[in-house]
């Protein structure tokens, strides 16, 4: 948030002399966007094939073609009426704080806070963080991996196979503080934009019962399960309920997502296989445009116009 500066002795004098010989008219200051949306990796879509142009863009993985900036054409939005601050590794205290985004090979980036941009103008805000919360994401792909002569069991309900920082209550820590952490990020969005859609976006179904393949090699069969719940069952309900209590509105992406998980015959998500369409383990387009037909009906369904 910038600071009001004060006008100076010798501005005002010279903004008094400028009006007196006749001045040019003043730019209008830029249109407050319409349209904010707020996300970690799976609403940015790192993809090497369509990454932005920009610095930022690259930091953040923001693709061309993510939900946010599908929705806006959706909806007719012009260019400028949206602000898509969704960036990859983005945590919920990142809707708060500055996030330095990117890597070595992409480059860094100081990105503002997502909050950035609400306005009373906004009139449709879409949140989708938590995931990256307390490291939840990358720890449980990280801890439960395996290499390929290992006959260890890793990650399964008995939380002896799983490193302390993801045993049954370290796990159902995290979970509660992304509710809450939630909660705040609709509560501040509605103090700066009282008419403003608020939706949040749940997270698609990763993985299939105990289902395992050569694009998930280092999981086993037997890990599945675990990861499943905690990934997708569990993460989402820990976001939905944030949703519900601060009456938001939820968009479920289970349903939509079931039957296109990793080792499906039509796989929404990429997995450890180097791919120009996305980055290991995220999500492929065809995710980010099902996320783009769920918002844009939502947002047409009912509320202001846009």
């Amino acid at each position: 948030m910038r600071a009001r500066r004060s006008l100076s002795l010798l501005g005002a004098a010279g903004l008094a002399t400028t009006a007196a010989i006749g001045a040019a008219p003043a730019q209008a200051a830029p249109a407050a966007p319409a349209y904010v949306a707020l996300g970690d990796s799976y609403s940015s879509l790192p993809a090497d094939a369509t990454v932005g142009p920009t610095q930022q863009e690259r930091s953040c993985g923001r693709s061309t073609r993510n939900y946010p900036k599908l929705v806006a054409t959706s909806l007719g939005l012009a260019p400028k009426a949206l602000r898509d601050n969704t960036c990859g590794g983005a945590k919920t205290q990142d809707a708060f704080t500055s996030q330095r985004a990117g890597s070595a090979e992409t480059g860094y980036y100081r990105a503002a806070p997502q909050l950035d941009g609400i306005t009373p103008a906004t009139r449709l805000v879409t949140i989708s963080l938590g995931g990256n919360d307390g490291d939840l994401y990358s720890s449980i792909l990280e801890s439960c991996a395996v290499g390929p002569l290992s006959a260890a069991a890793r990650c399964t309900d008995d939380q002896r196979t799983r490193p302390a920082r993801l045993s049954d209550d370290a796990v159902t820590a995290r979970l509660a503080q992304i509710t809450a952490s939630n909660e705040r990020i609709i509560r501040a969005v509605r103090e700066r934009s009282p008419l403003a859609r608020i939706l949040v976006v749940g997270y698609p179904s990763v993985f299939a019962g105990d289902r395992t393949c050569g694009a998930i090699a280092p999981f086993r069969s037997v890990s599945i399960p675990w990861m499943r719940s905690v990934l997708t069952e569990r993460l989402n309900r820990a976001v939905q309920r944030a949703a519900v209590t601060e009456r938001a509105e939820y968009i479920d992406m289970e349903p939509a997502s079931r039957g296109h998980e990793l080792c499906s015959a039509q796989p929404w998500i990429n997995g450890v296989d180097n791919d120009p369409r996305a980055a290991e383990m995220h999500p492929f387009p065809e995710e980010g445009e099902a996320v783009a037909t769920a918002v844009t009906a939502a947002a047409r369904a009912s509320g202001p116009r846009l």
